[in-house]
C-alpha cells in the first residue's frame, strides 16, 4: 500500500513533469474555469510578438458587461516585463501634443515609445467607445494608424511635426462594455483593426458556491495564483522563442487545409464588418468594402501565437477554434448571431427574416432586416458570386459548414466551400 509521503513524491514528480501551459489550464480551471478561453486568447496575443516576421500588431478587446470577469483576465497579465499596463488611456497619448508641456519634455509622456514590442494592457477602455460621431472618428482613425505598427507622425499647430517612425510592433489587451451600433459603424467606415472576445454573463451562482468561494480562498488569493503561473507561462515563451522577433517560422510547412480555413474566417469577417449600401428616400451611400487581407494577417498570427503557447511550431486544426470565436465575436451581435443560426441550417439553408428575429430575440421585423443588410457582401466574399435566395425577407448561403470544437469545449462554425 503507497503510504501519504509516497503519493505526495509522486505527485511532486507530476507537477515537475507538466508542462507550464498544462499547470496554468489546471489553476484557471480550478479558480475561474469560465476565464479559461479568455486567458489562452490573451496568451496568443502576446505570443505573436515572438514571431520574427510579424509586422500586424494584433489587439483583443474583452467585451462584456459588468461582472464578465475581463477585468480580472486582464488583470493576470499585468506586471509582468513584457506588458504595459495603463489603467488611463486615451489615443492621443501616443503621441502627444499637450500645450502645457515643453517640446522637449514630450518624448518623456509618449506612450508608443513605452510600448513597442510590448503588451499595452488597458482594463478600461469604455470611454474610447463612446461620444458623437466625430469624436469616435477622429479616436479610430488615430488608433487605425497606430495599428499598422510602423509608428506615427503628426503635426499640430501648437510643437509641429512629431511622431516615430521604424518597427513600432506591439500587441494590446483592453476591455469594454458592449460596443453601440455606431461604434460599429466608424470601425467599419475606417476599417477597423481591433478585433474582440465577448466574455458571457455567468449564470447566478447557488449561495452554497458562494459561501465555498469565501471559505477556500479570498478573490484576491486566487488572483495573485492565478497570475503566478501565467506570468511563468510568459517566462517560459519569452525563453523558448528567444524573446521579441525571436521565432522564425516556417510558413511553407504550415496545413494548406488551415491556412484556407483562416482565409475563409478572414474573407467573412471582412464582409460582415463592411459597411451595406445605405439607400433610403433622399440618401444613396455607396457601399465600404473592408478587404481581407488584414483580417487575415491578424488570424493567422492569431493562430501561429496559439500553437506557440502549446508547444507547437507550425499550425494544426487545434489553433482554428479560437480563429472562429474572435471572427464571430469581432463582428456585430447580431450578425454573428444570425449567422451562426445559418450555419447550423447547413450548406443549403436559409433563414427567413421572420426566422432571425426569432434567434435575435427582437420585437420588430426591421430590426431583423437590419442584420441581414450583409448578406450578399458577405456571400460575394465567401462564394466568389452572389448566391440565391428565395425572396427578399430571406438569408441563404451555399457554402459548407466545417465544425470545429470551440474553446473551452464551445462548438462553432467555420465557413469554407461546400
Amino acid at each position: 500500500m503507497r503510504t501519504m509521503s509516497t503519493m505526495r513524491t509522486m505527485s511532486k514528480r507530476t507537477s515537475r513533469n507538466t508542462s507550464p501551459i498544462d499547470q496554468l489550464r489546471q489553476t484557471i480551471h480550478r479558480d475561474f474555469p469560465d476565464y479559461w478561453p479568455a486567458v489562452v486568447a490573451g496568451l496568443s496575443v502576446c505570443a505573436t510578438l515572438f514571431l520574427e516576421d510579424s509586422s500586424n500588431p494584433v489587439a483583443l478587446i474583452y467585451v462584456g458587461g459588468p461582472g464578465t470577469g475581463k477585468t480580472t483576465v486582464a488583470s493576470l497579465f499585468t506586471e509582468h516585463a513584457l506588458c504595459y499596463p495603463s489603467n488611463s488611456f486615451s489615443p492621443a497619448a501616443f503621441v502627444s501634443h499637450a500645450s502645457n508641456v515643453p517640446r522637449a519634455k514630450l518624448a518623456e509622456i509618449d506612450l508608443l515609445p513605452r510600448i513597442q514590442h510590448k503588451v499595452l494592457v488597458t482594463p478600461e477602455l469604455a470611454p474610447i467607445f463612446r461620444g458623437q460621431e466625430e469624436k469616435l472618428v477622429t479616436r479610430f482613425a488615430v488608433i487605425t494608424g497606430v495599428m499598422d505598427g510602423r509608428g506615427w507622425t503628426t503635426d499640430s499647430g501648437t510643437h509641429g511635426r512629431r511622431g516615430y517612425t521604424g518597427d513600432y510592433l506591439f500587441a494590446w489587451l483592453g476591455c469594454t462594455t458592449p460596443l453601440s451600433d455606431a461604434v460599429w459603424e466608424v470601425m467599419g467606415q475606417l476599417g477597423s483593426r481591433l478585433f474582440f472576445l465577448r466574455m458571457g454573463q455567468k449564470e447566478n451562482a447557488r449561495s452554497a458556491d458562494l459561501v465555498h468561494e469565501v471559505r477556500e480562498r479570498s478573490y484576491q488569493e486566487r488572483v495573485e495564483k492565478c497570475r503566478k503561473v501565467v506570468h511563468e507561462v510568459l517566462d517560459s515563451l519569452m525563453q523558448s522563442c528567444g524573446g521579441v522577433r525571436g521565432m522564425k517560422w516556417n510558413r511553407r510547412a504550415d496545413p494548406k487545409t488551415v491556412l484556407e480555413q483562416i482565409a475563409s474566417l478572414a474573407n467573412l469577417l471582412a464582409a460582415m464588418r463592411s459597411q451595406p449600401t445605405e439607400e433610403t428616400l433622399h440618401r444613396y451611400g455607396q457601399p465600404i468594402q473592408e478587404a481581407p487581407h488584414r483580417a487575415f494577417a491578424i488570424l493567422h498570427n492569431l493562430a501561429r501565437g496559439h500553437a506557440l503557447v502549446h508547444g507547437r511550431r507550425q499550425l494544426t486544426k487545434d489553433d482554428l477554434p479560437l480563429a472562429v470565436r474572435v471572427t464571430f465575436d469581432s463582428m456585430p451581435l447580431e450578425y454573428a448571431c444570425a449567422l451562426k443560426a445559418l450555419c447550423e441550417e447547413g450548406p443549403k439553408g436559409a433563414l427567413t427574416v421572420d426566422e432571425v428575429r426569432a434567434v435575435l430575440g427582437v420585437r420588430h421585423l426591421e430590426t431583423a432586416r437590419k442584420a441581414m443588410r450583409a448578406r450578399r457582401a458577405w456571400n460575394r466574399a465567401v462564394r466568389g458570386r452572389r448566391a440565391r435566395e428565395a425572396s427578399p425577407d430571406s438569408l441563404s448561403t451555399g457554402v459548407g459548414v466545417v465544425r470545429v470544437q470551440g474553446p473551452g469545449g464551445a462548438s462553432g462554425g467555420c465557413l469554407g466551400r461546400a
